[in-house]
């Protein structure tokens, strides 16, 4: 598959199609993967813009880069992901706050056992 629609480093997964998702196998590596869990990291396209520190927003709408996801090629927003994150609207450390308590109540980890949650709280 294109490097635009799936990356796979170790165990991460990242897509911008729901076909590259849905045929995404994680069968083949089940000894190292116990469980696929599809963390949804939403942003506006106006956030993402405004972020953009390097000007390859500026760029792909002048059409100086081709199929850029988002401008000129599209992004499949995933049908029913785990987590959602609202990165324009949320701080990291509420976002982080997210993952760490659906791990939590799905048994990856023990509750309280966080060092990052205990950062945070105090």
């Amino acid at each position: 598959m294109e490097s635009q629609e799936i990356i796979n480093r170790e165990n991460n997964c990242i897509s911008t199609s729901r076909r590259a998702r849905a045929g995404w196998n994680p069968e083949p590596r089940t000894d190292q993967l116990r469980e696929y869990i599809e963390i949804f990291c939403r942003c506006s396209l106006e956030a993402c813009e405004k972020r953009d520190q390097k000007g390859i927003y500026k760029k792909a709408r002048a059409g100086d880069i081709p199929e850029f996801t988002g401008i000129s090629a599209p992004y499949e927003e995933p049908e029913n992901p785990e987590i959602t994150i609202e990165t324009d609207r949320e701080t990291i450390e509420e976002g982080v706050r997210k993952i760490i308590s659906y791990l939590e109540e799905n048994g990856f980890i023990k509750r309280g056992q966080s060092e990052f949650l205990k950062a945070v709280s105090t």
